[in-house]
């Protein structure tokens, strides 16, 4: 196939040539979102339990809901369109695609095209031939990271060391005034961070996955096991160990090989996950023997002869139950689950507004727990242990995305030839360097009315309006609209606009939280 030249505008079919106003791409954007279906293409949909298969399937259907509504913008039919593609047409649909979507990123675009092509093999059954992947690599690099003002910058990556592990644990327990649906919760968000800190895992292998949403999967019971053993530097005292099996990786769910992880009593309370684990197990009355109902009755067993250990077991109804379960609404009032396991987003907002309420400058993320245990690891461990640990098939994995930026050594003492102060420049790349707890954390009344007046937000109001005026003309109410196609576009309409809401005061609380610490050094100075 030969290549064809980059495609200009000029070259394009008038509505190609147009570039959308502000207005129009929110509007664009709120039609990508809903396709005939009923599909959410820029949602995570709730993934099936079913096989793998079944779950890629149901992946790889927001990309087509897109390109279905490509298809239907070009008046093509989505399927003939996949078969026998030119680069033409491919670069038509990258410039459609970035003028629908909110991409601000080259390597968020990239992704989106690297799904496009999964999406093509899955529907092809063939791989998208190589000079039209280098074409698009091309296209993008000349044309469309200049027209659309890509940005090729990466995130900070910042490391939770010790110290800020330690200011977050303290502030968690004595300082957060933010509360809890239960303090059981709050007893589970820091086991979940010592866990993850411990263990370098993703938040899926202890809690239930967004994209196994619905699965129930998670850590239980029954991955934990706990044993009283002799200390060996004091055989007259008993110790408890606690061994835990995490299973649920990345990529390797399905595998019944674990990864086992040891866990011993910490002499600080604040960093014992044993502590914390037994203060949730008693609370579940999850022991199997009627003996255990407190912690002098686990300290008060002696370990028989010729036996060097004792385990505790669970009972048989407990094994199969989530350890980090969510709250829910009862009649009597907010209570834990007794089934249900713990979703990732309710930790993940749990832990954003732990960071903020702390005064971090930088959003306080699993992967800041994740790469500050790799970095504690990589500098003891060999790189298959480190690998083995932190789940990964390949080196390249962890140079890539997990390596800190900072220089960890004294390169100016080893050049000048004095005494190395690694531990000064260590301080550098800490979290709690730029900490205040004085930084903003919530937008006041006037603030959040300035959100819910912003442009975008009016527009999708004033088409919900539109929308609700034809039901009323047609149907009399909106109850009685239910079922219609119009009617499930008036829900859609409210639910954007509540997500167009939230995400301006997102915006907002970034935006003043990054002017305060851009300006704070300053004025205290002067």
């Amino acid at each position: 196939m030969t290549a064809l030249p980059p495609l200009r505008l000029q070259s394009l079919p008038r509505w190609c040539q147009e570039r959308p106003s502000r207005l129009e791409k929110v509007t664009a954007k709120m039609r990508i979102t809903i396709t005939k279906d009923g599909h959410d293409s820029r949602s995570n949909p709730q993934l099936p339990n079913g096989s793998r298969r079944e779950r890629f399937v149901a992946s790889m259907q927001p990309v087509k809901d897109g390109k279905c509504l490509y298809c239907r913008f070009v008046n093509q039919d989505p399927d003939e369109s996949l078969q026998n593609l030119e680069i033409a047409e491919i670069k038509l649909y990258m410039e459609w695609f970035l003028d629908n979507a909110n991409i601000l990123k080259l390597q968020a675009f990239r992704v989106a095209m690297r799904f496009w092509r999964t999406m093509f093999w899955q529907t092809t059954n063939k791989q998208l031939d190589t000079l039209l992947i280098k074409e698009m690599s091309n296209y993008t690099d000349s044309v469309l990271i200049t027209e659309y003002g890509l940005s090729e910058s990466e995130r900070p990556k910042p490391a939770l060391c010790v110290d800020d592990l330690l200011l977050i644990l303290h502030h968690h327990w004595s300082l957060d005034t933010n509360t809890y649906p239960t303090e059981r919760q709050r007893v589970q968000q820091a086991l979940i961070i010592l866990l993850l800190v411990s263990t370098a895992s993703r938040p899926g292998a202890v809690v239930e996955c967004s994209g196994y949403r619905g699965s129930n999967q998670a850590l239980k019971y029954k991955n934990v096991r706990l044993l009283l053993v002799a200390d060996p530097l004091n055989p007259s005292r008993s110790v408890l160990l606690m061994e835990v099996s995490l299973t649920l990786y990345k990529g390797r769910r399905t595998k019944e090989e674990p990864t086992i992880f040891v866990f011993y009593e910490h002499d600080s309370l604040i960093f014992c996950p044993v502590l914390h684990f037994l203060a949730l197990a008693l609370k579940d009355d999850a022991f199997e023997s009627e003996h255990v109902r407190c912690l002098e009755d686990i300290y008060g067993f002696h370990i028989p002869k010729p036996k060097t250990s004792l385990q505790l077991c669970w009972k048989e109804s407990m094994k199969d139950v989530p350890i980090f379960r969510q709250a829910e609404q009862m009649l009597e009032g907010t209570c834990t689950s007794s089934t249900r396991a713990l979703p990732y987003d309710t930790f993940l907002r749990h832990l954003s507004r732990l960071g903020k309420s702390a005064g971090f400058r930088d959003p306080l993320t699993p992967y800041c727990l994740r790469r500050g245990t790799g970095n504690a690891v990589n500098d003891v461990a060999t790189t298959a242990e480190r690998n083995k640990i932190m789940g990964h098939s390949r080196a390249e994995i962890y140079d890539r995305y997990y390596v800190s930026q900072y220089a960890k050594k004294d390169i100016q003492a080893a050049y000048l030839g004095t005494p190395s102060k690694n531990a000064l420049i260590g301080l550098v790349s800490h979290m709690n360097i730029t900490r205040d707890p004085r930084a903003p954390t919530h937008l006041n009344k006037q603030q959040v009315t300035l959100c819910y007046n912003s442009e975008e937000v009016k527009v999708l109001e004033e088409e919900h309006n539109n929308t609700k005026q034809q039901i009323m003309a047609e149907y009399g109410s909106v109850k009685d609209a239910a079922g219609s196609d119009i009617y499930t576009r008036h829900q859609k309409l409210i639910a954007q606009i509540a997500s167009e809401k939230a995400r301006q005061r997102r915006l907002l609380e970034a935006e003043l939280r990054t002017e305060y610490f851009n300006t704070i050094d300053t004025l205290e100075i002067n």
